[in-house]
């Protein structure tokens, strides 16, 4: 997917030297449209208007967007080949040099990540207010320093395919019905949120 997710995705792995391919649903001319002013045109193989077997199945890590279910046929066709599987909080975690701390809820995340955020600030830390409030994670671990802090708004979507990802603070706020087009009850929902505490100590 080529979100804004999926091109902080794409430029991480590029700043680590990775060859990055990205295949995305969307038209060539949409898909070219997203990344217009990225400086990724001319340095990504792109699959676009579907996804292909051999083109995911050729590749070393598979990186999902938040958009892209878990039971996606990119993801089956990955654990076919057994390519591991990242979302983007778990694939920028795994560079991020600093304490995270992570806040999920169906209510109320932006704010309370927001003011989580300036209250540090005014303390004197230096932190990094990012994830599913806009600013994706990705886009800032490479610039982090190990006495910052990053304020990370987290959604049940991105907590689905995490598996090593332990913020030094969790929080998770409330729950009720919601995004019931994407998760299958109630329990599925709540599981999936629930999982910010998942490797908890």
């Amino acid at each position: 997917g080529l979100g804004r997710s999926g091109i902080a995705s794409a430029q991480l792995a590029m700043q680590l030297g990775a060859t990055v391919k990205v295949s995305d649903t969307a038209s060539l001319e949409k898909v070219q449209g997203s990344l217009a002013g990225t400086g990724l045109e001319k340095q990504l193989t792109i699959e676009s208007g579907q996804h292909t077997k051999a083109f995911i199945q050729t590749s070393d890590v598979v990186v999902l967007s938040p958009g892209v279910r878990a039971d996606a046929l990119p993801v089956i066709w990955a654990k076919e080949k057994g390519i591991p599987v990242l979302g983007e909080i778990e694939f920028a975690w795994r560079y991020c040099p600093c304490d995270v701390i992570a806040v999920t809820g169906t209510n109320g995340k932006t704010t309370t990540t927001t003011v989580i955020a300036e209250i540090l600030k005014a303390a004197g830390r230096n932190v990094c207010l990012c994830g599913n409030i806009g600013s994706p994670f990705s886009q800032h671990v490479l610039h982090l320093k190990e006495s910052d802090i990053v304020a990370l708004e987290v959604s049940s979507f991105q907590m689905e395919s995490i598996e090593t990802f332990r913020p030094k603070v969790a929080v998770f706020l409330n729950f009720s019905q919601n995004h019931l087009d994407r998760h299958k009850d109630l329990e599925e929902y709540f599981t999936a949120k629930a999982r910010i505490f998942m490797n908890q100590t």
